[in-house]
């Protein structure tokens, strides 16, 4: 039977999370950076409300007033979609991913009748129809898995390689070699199941950081209950982690 992804795309919520502090880019509020006259979090809403989203769960902690503010006044997309806040305790001295689900499970922001597509607003995808793809491949797993993460081929390694013979002399050296392993892109799209996993493994007391992959993925992994969804090709996708990336994001998208 062929898949209403329209319909699908309704019955899912979408946890965009947008706590981290970007300290590695002048603790900048990434959500909101700019690129073609719009923030990526915009971006991110754009994609998603076009392919059918309306459900829409912030997960924010760093610099939430300015999101929220965006979101509730300037944001074409978020008024055509069904916003919800979840944000991180102020108490927290590291959070995660983890954390920021499990609040927002307690809160009762997550609704727990409903899959999600967990994304980051930083993680930049080059092809509007990804969400579609990755919602299509996920429903085409589900039967097996509690999980799918969406990764590419390979990703372009961000230092010089340098090749060296048994004898210890470099033969020569390669710019931005390309590695060819899978690659997390940052997204995943989880069933209900999941949820249950999250209350239980994720210690919101925990002085450190709870991340997602490495807490609750990890351990379903290890279960059986993981699919992967890679995305082809890899040079749709591209995570904006420093100012560097930024920029280069910024040159890939002028004029799109």
């Amino acid at each position: 039977m062929a898949i209403d992804v329209r319909k699908e795309a309704e019955a899912t919520q979408v946890n965009i999370m947008v706590g981290g502090q970007a300290k590695r880019m002048n603790n900048e509020i990434k959500a909101l950076l700019m690129i073609n006259g719009a923030p990526l979090i915009e971006r991110t809403l754009k994609q998603y409300v076009e392919c059918g989203f309306k459900r829409f769960n912030i997960l924010a902690g760093y610099g939430h007033e300015k999101i929220e503010d965006y979101l509730k006044n300037d944001s074409v997309y978020a008024k055509r979609a069904d916003l919800r806040f979840s944000i991180d305790d102020p108490s927290w001295k590291a959070a995660g991913k983890g954390k920021a689900l499990k609040k927002a499970l307690d809160d009762k922001v997550i609704d727990r009748s409903m899959r999600s597509v967990i994304v980051h607003p930083d993680d930049i995808f080059f092809d509007d129809s990804v969400p579609s793809k990755i919602l299509v491949g996920h429903i085409e797993n589900d039967k097996h898995y509690w999980a799918t993460v969406i990764t590419t081929s390979g990703t372009v390694y961000p230092y010089g390689e340098v090749l060296v013979d048994p004898s210890g002399r470099v033969d020569r050296f390669v710019a931005k070699s390309f590695v060819g392993k899978f690659t997390h892109t940052g997204l995943s799209v989880v069933e209900p199941q999941v949820y249950d996993e999250i209350e239980r493994l994720v210690d919101l007391d925990s002085g450190a950081a709870q991340e997602f992959e490495n807490v609750v993925l990890e351990k379903l992994a290890a279960e059986g209950k993981v699919a992967n969804f890679t995305i082809n090709p890899y040079g749709i996708w591209m995570s904006v982690n420093t100012l560097k990336d930024y920029e280069t994001a910024k040159s890939m998208l002028e004029g799109k």
